[in-house]
């Protein structure tokens, strides 16, 4: 079995013909040989009547699935015995079933506190998970209106039918299993080591419905909101039987042809199908399906061995078939099943399962002695989170968050040397719950818990080597060993150990990636220091591709299979597991870095639940080995169902704890984040943390610090509340811009910058890092509310200091019209034809130019956004342009520099524009591609918010270009899974401004850019704009020849003039829904002013 049990065949199977007889042959083999075991293990219930010591001998002797085979067998001996017994045998059968069933426990329970291996203690687990349903059906059954078989009289009694009973019937030679009137033969299926569910009164309805259904021929349908156990039921009643059960989960990549392979199967291996979220196959499959599985129902109604398939395929049929469909009705993404499907299935409602029961199960087989007031304080504690926390997307209390809180509590029992139950069990609630809690709530369920625990207060959870290995590797990163985020490292080491899918999900900048980075380092430290295996990590973006590229896709035409990047990196992370070529395996963590929706991540629901399983429309289906992990990293659970929310394990990094937000009280969570930027250091030829261009002295590193300190709390306060930003971003990504103009601009120091140059340096940089993203108002109060306040080198009283530029080389402001180049006249033909080209330098645009230089020379992305008519794609083409004749470039790189734009529209897609980005690049060595003849290339996207927004609200496009700034990589869509590395690529972006119909970018993004807003053009620079042109081209010597003094007195006039006019416009002409197009911007003005300037001498006589 997978779990490492063997069961030796009767006989041996020779390897010899074909391998589809071998194969039969070793089924058959398979099912005679358990047969035989199962008649063995009845011979043996006599004994155990007599001496239930004999039970441990019996665990060792047998499988674990013979084991259960024989306490499921037992129990129903005695009760039998009970029941039929006459009036005088009844009390002393009552008392000697009592006992059995009390000391069969003790045994049990008793064996959970003694070594075993992980086989054992599955066994066992599962032992005592069944003989508590025994018990209480005997004693005192959960469910209302139930009489317990204890004082029962007659074995008619449908208390007792609708049991699952256990029968050896010497008749038949075979175990027969008998619920309500359905009989069934056990199949004789060998499955290993399983656990099974603990049943409750909703299992026992659902068992009856169910195999009910089967007696009439018929499917089942369990249906029923997530974490209800649908499927798990369905799966257990098929361990019951002894039955093969096949899960598939089911999308709409599922067509008629992919569902008729699978029911051909399931007809031909008498086994039994569920089909999981069956509601998301597509309409029209769906009532193709409904003609499929009529055809296998009529011929097993006509105890047939051969039928007809809808296709005219004459398919072999075994009597054992049964299929089962699970859904979620009402969930995003779900159909309504025809009528001529729905009369096929025997429906079961799951709603609500018995929390509390199952808890106390659980806990009595993990060996909690305390097991009901345990359960009680449980049951009542996530009641509360329930009612009293708030309502979050990622928070689940439900069935799989119980199940795995009830496994870490097993762990930690068998662990501790002191047995304080209470104690104990208090410490894994607050260690499994407290990692998804958001900031908020984190108080409120501490509370709880001491309501529930007075008196308690366990230590934390001891990693010893764990937290060594992240304190090393935290801090050779050159990142701050920071104690709220180093617990969210081991949060998620802590979930890692009971969950094999895991979600870290936090807003933008507050450490996702870098806590899946080290904590994958730490644990190769530590398990290399056992011998253990190496830890790796596959990333990709499953929102930057199309569910087909993701997961495959059928070729229409040759009906071959194509994998997809997800299903090519999953097998070479099942490979990488399974080494057998000499080297170690691996662990490795497959982690999709981006938008949750409850489209592509449905498809992995049997990856997430206790399948591990990810199912292909193919038909493949591929098995998760105990070494992956499969991992997400959203921003939010916004678009996810609770179907996926209850099937991860989740730790949640909040923005106001851990850097990416504004901090509450006297917190300053942005301060690790610039720390380890400033105290940047050399380790092995590399500067850490990763994306510093250089190390600073210390003593600078330190007044810069101070400076942050003393001056960052107040501006943050007064961004937030009085400049109302057009843009939203976090702190965190504020200040590092704000770092990167610093270091940018102090280069230019010959030698260390004084504290004078330092302060100048600090202040303009923190003033363009957040003013630089408000529009001109914005600035005003910015400058008038905080910096006049608190900065002391003030350039001027009546300007604010987003005037002035800092010269580090004489200390001293400088005006920025000082620096404003002179615009020489093209000539008239050019003015004429290249209008919107032209490019007239005003104190707007150097400054510009010189903000996004800091951020080029560092390769720091930068990104304009602004109105219409602002000069954003000019100015930056300017820029680009000017780029080869820039001293600050170096002298060897200035002839390599060149750039390329991509217009982005409303149709732009991932592939459109992943092929643009190729375009531009060619192969270098190996899987290494860069520009064309060496060059270095600055990728310009204008229009960077333009492309659709899909019904999720995600930019899908916008997340193909976040994975490509942030990892220089790409997968190929030709060759799946095949990686596509980028170098000498630099970015820069234009956008309009957002709200207003205009949508903004994905925040991960955008921290990834240097931000600056283009606001209107002041009356002062648009006179000096238009009026240079038409100064220029009507008061100059041009081949029209000269104009009269009257005309250039008019052109000198016009420029005031025109603004006078376009202002009362934009004033008095609003738009209205009648007059929905009377928007003036600056497009209007350049029309009006290029059509004047295109008139010829002829024409203007006066």
């Amino acid at each position: 079995s997978p779990e490492g049990e063997t069961l030796p065949l009767l006989e041996p199977v020779p390897c010899v013909g074909n391998v589809e007889c071998w194969l039969l042959a070793l089924v058959e083999q398979m099912c005679l040989t358990v047969r035989e075991t199962c008649k063995h293990a009845a011979s043996e219930i006599d004994k155990l009547q007599g001496s239930l010591r004999l039970f441990e001998q019996c665990l060792h002797s047998f499988v674990a699935q013979i084991t259960l085979l024989i306490v499921q067998m037992l129990w129903t001996q005695d009760v039998q015995d009970f029941l039929m017994g006459s009036k005088g045998e009844q009390k002393s059968l009552r008392e000697a079933a009592d006992r059995r069933i009390n000391d069969l426990k003790d045994i049990l329970v008793e064996m959970t506190r003694t070594e075993l291996s992980r086989t054992d203690r599955i066994n066992v687990e599962t032992l005592i998970t069944i003989h508590v349903h025994q018990q209480d059906v005997w004693r005192c059954p959960a469910a209302k209106g139930d009489t317990p078989l204890r004082k029962l009289r007659d074995a008619s009694q449908f208390d007792w039918l609708k049991q699952a009973r256990f029968y050896f019937c010497q008749e038949r030679d075979e175990v027969v299993i008998k619920i309500a009137d359905a009989d069934t033969i056990y199949c004789n299926e060998y499955l290993g080591v399983k656990e099974r569910l603990v049943i409750t009164p909703l299992t026992d309805r659902c068992y009856i419905t169910l195999s009910q259904a089967l007696a009439m021929k018929l499917g089942g349908a369990p249906a029923g909101p997530a974490g209800t156990g649908k499927t798990e039921t369905t799966k257990d009643l098929a361990r019951t039987y002894g039955k093969l059960c096949i899960v598939t989960n089911c999308s709409d990549q599922l067509d008629y042809k992919a569902m008729g392979k699978i029911i051909k199967g399931l007809s031909q291996a008498n086994a039994w199908g569920c089909f999981d979220e069956f509601n998301r196959i597509d309409l029209p499959v769906l009532s193709v399906v409904a003609q499929q599985v009529q055809s296998v129902f009529n011929g097993l109604k006509a105890h047939k061995t051969e039928f007809v398939f809808p296709d005219k395929d004459i398919v072999g049929l075994r009597p054992g078939v049964g299929f089962f469909i699970t859904m979620n009705p009402g969930y995003a993404g779900r159909q309504e099943l025809p009528e001529n499907l729905k009369i096929l299935f025997r429906g079961v409602t799951m709603m609500v399962p018995d929390r509390q029961s199952i808890m106390k199960v659980k806990l009595g087989g993990q060996g909690y002695k305390e097991d009901d007031l345990l359960s009680q304080k449980f049951y009542l504690l996530y009641n509360l989170c329930e009612q009293q926390l708030s309502k979050q997307r990622h928070y689940d209390f439900g069935l799989r968050n119980i199940l795995s809180v009830l496994r870490t509590a097993g762990s930690v029992l068998r662990k501790a040397p002191i047995k304080d139950e209470p104690l104990l069990f208090m410490r894994t609630l607050r260690d499994m719950n407290m990692s998804k809690l958001v900031f908020d709530d984190i108080d409120l369920f501490n509370s709880l818990l001491q309501d529930l625990f007075p008196g308690k207060n366990p230590e934390k959870n001891n990693h010893t080597d764990v937290e060594k290995a992240l304190h090393h590797h935290t801090t050779e990163s050159g990142l701050i060993y920071h104690p709220p985020w180093v617990s969210k490292c081991i949060q998620l080491y802590e979930t890692k150990l009971v969950r094999h899918g895991l979600m870290v999900v936090g807003p933008a900048g507050v450490g996702k990636t870098a806590i899946y980075h080290i904590v994958l380092k730490a644990l190769c430290d530590v398990d290399e220091k056992s011998g253990g295996m190496k830890h790796s990590e596959m990333r990709m973006n499953p929102k930057a591709i199309t569910a087909p590229q993701m997961f495959g896709k059928l070729d229409a035409g040759t009906g071959d299979w194509h994998d997809g990047v997800f299903s090519a990196l999953w097998r070479q992370a099942v490979a990488k597991t399974r080494r057998q070529d000499g080297k170690k395996p691996q662990s490795v963590w497959l982690v999709c870095d981006g938008p949750v929706d409850a489209i592509w991540i449905e498809n992995l629901n049997t990856v997430l639940d206790d399948n591990k399983l990810l199912t292909l429309a193919s038909g493949d289906r591929l098995n998760m080995t105990d070494t992956m992990k499969v991992c997400f990293e959203p921003e939010n659970l916004n678009n996810a169902s609770p179907a996926t929310v209850s099937r991860a394990g989740i730790v949640y990094v909040s923005d106001a704890e851990l850097g990416g937000g504004y901090g509450r009280g006297d917190t300053r969570p942005w301060d690790p984040v610039i720390r380890a930027k400033l105290f940047a250091s050399r380790k092995d030829e590399r500067i850490v943390p990763s994306g510093c261009p250089t190390v600073l002295q210390k003593d600078t590193a330190e007044h810069l610090m101070s400076l942050f300190e003393a001056h960052v709390p107040s501006a943050l306060k007064c961004y937030l509340k009085e400049c109302n930003p057009p843009m939203n971003t976090g702190c965190a990504h504020q200040l590092i811009n704000t770092y990167y103009l610093i270091l940018s601009i102090i280069r230019e120091c010959d030698g260390a910058p004084s504290k004078s140059v330092l302060e100048k340096v600090f202040w303009f940089s923190l003033a363009w890092a957040m003013g630089g993203m408000l529009e001109s108002t914005g600035r005003e109060i910015f400058y008038d509310s905080f910096l006049k306040n608190h900065c002391r080198t003030i350039p001027s009283e009546e300007e604010t200091i987003f005037e002035y530029k800092v010269d580090v080389k004489s200390d001293k402001w400088v005006h920025w019209n000082e620096l404003v180049a002179e615009w020489s006249y093209p000539g008239d033909q050019r003015i004429g034809e290249e209008f919107a080209t032209l490019f007239i330098p005003t104190l707007d645009s150097t400054r510009l130019h010189y903000l996004m230089l800091q951020g080029f020379v560092n390769k720091r992305p930068f990104l304009l956004f602004g109105g219409g008519g602002t000069s954003k794609t000019v100015t930056i083409e300017n820029f680009l342009g000017m780029v080869q004749k820039m001293d600050s470039i170096e002298a060897e790189h200035r002839e390599l520099m060149t750039y390329k734009k991509i217009n982005f529209s409303f149709m732009t897609s991932p592939g459109l524009f992943q092929a643009a980005l190729l375009d531009n690049v060619e192969k270098r060595q190996g899987k290494y591609y860069g520009p064309k003849r060496n060059k270095k290339l600055t990728l310009f996207i204008d229009d960077a918010a333009m492309p659709e927004i899909n019904e999720w609200g995600d930019q899908i496009t916008n997340e193909a270009v976040r994975q490509v700034i942030e990892e220089s990589r790409l997968y190929s869509l030709d060759k799946a899974g095949e990686l596509t590395h980028l170098v000498d690529i630099q970015w820069a972006a234009a956008m309009a401004k957002p709200g207003g119909g205009k949508n903004d970018i994905p925040n991960r993004l955008k921290r990834h850019f240097l931000i600056f807003c283009v606001p209107l053009p002041s009356t002062q620079s648009l006179q000096q704009i238009f009026g240079v042109i038409l100064q220029a081209r009507f008061g100059q010597t041009g081949v029209d020849g000269d104009y009269p003094h009257e005309v250039v007195h008019v052109a000198s006039v016009l420029t005031p003039m025109s603004l006078a006019f376009w202002a009362k416009l934009q004033a008095k002409m609003l738009p209205t829904p009648s007059k929905f197009h009377y928007t003036f911007n600056l497009r209007d003005l350049t029309n009006i002013v290029q059509g004047i300037c295109m008139s010829i001498r002829q024409t203007i006589t006066d």
